[in-house]
């Protein structure tokens, strides 16, 4: 029967060994069958970033271009770390992790300039001034997930399309203090979202309205479950954005009917179905 703790060794073998892989990825998901610790795990992958990045590969700036970096558990210790060896790291996952604190985004805001997806669901520590730190230095971020942040409210909309106005993807999904003037700071100053979740926030007609007179070109996907909306705000939303293809409105007390909807789109996919 073969020794688990062999078989991490020979993962990471492989790892070291592949470094013609354009796209490689830090994941503790590469040593989750093995008998190492969720730390050990961490520094085990992340000694062996700084081994590859120190040897002189002509891939080291791909390999910082990592698809994903989560740090658990010891994020709080290894964040400075991280954020030093791969300064141009374009996608970061935190999210749900308990130990970020202030200091970690001052971190990430000095080092991380490169990000263009930043995911940081449910963090007790997102507030508006966090948030615009990161933003300030995180200019070309095209995706930002702030799901159940309960610190952000529409100053942190107001921001985004301050200093991120290209951005393509925006959750805030869940965050109460979100209102229909944070959404008028975003329709007016982002018009090139694709997808926004808003989903169980304040966001009401005149949000929604808002979404569909100045994003209408290029959204494709939005979530306004459980938002207190009418039918006739769906449908003008429906009928202003042509490439609009998933609607979420679970939760929602007044829908149009199904022929309403096919009648000003035909494509989108609503759910439920009314």
């Amino acid at each position: 029967m073969t020794n688990p703790s062999v078989e991490s060794e020979s993962a990471v073998s492989e790892l070291l060994e592949d470094s013609g892989n354009r796209r490689q990825s830090i994941s503790l998901h590469l040593l989750s069958g093995s008998l190492f610790s969720e730390q050990q795990k961490l520094r085990h992958v992340l000694d062996w970033a700084r081994s590859f990045l120190s040897s002189g590969s002509e891939v080291h700036h791909e390999f910082c271009r990592a698809d994903n970096l989560i740090l658990a558990n010891e994020i709080q210790r290894e964040t400075r770390r991280g954020s030093a060896m791969c300064p141009g790291l374009q996608h970061l996952n935190i999210g749900q992790v308990p130990k970020v604190n202030s200091h970690s985004f001052t971190v990430m805001a000095s080092q991380l300039k490169c990000l263009i997806s930043l995911n940081l669901t449910g963090l007790q520590a997102v507030t508006d001034v966090t948030v615009e730190t990161l933003l300030q230095s995180c200019t070309n971020l095209q995706s930002l997930t702030l799901s159940s942040c309960p610190g952000v409210t529409d100053q942190t909309l107001h921001n985004i399309s301050k200093y991120t106005p290209g951005i393509r993807s925006l959750d805030v999904s869940g965050c109460k203090a979100v209102t229909d003037a944070g959404i008028r700071s975003l329709a007016v100053g982002c018009r090139r979202l694709h997808k926004l979740d808003v989903s169980s926030t304040d966001t009401g007609n005149r949000g929604v309205t808002l979404l569909a007179s100045y994003c209408g070109v290029d959204l494709h996907t939005v979530k306004l479950s459980f938002c207190h909306i009418s039918s006739e705000s769906i449908l003008k939303l429906c009928r202003r954005c042509k490439r609009l293809k998933v609607l979420h409105l679970y939760g929602c007390a007044q829908l149009p009917t199904e022929q309403e909807i096919r009648e000003v789109n035909t494509t989108v996919k609503v759910c439920p179905l009314p």
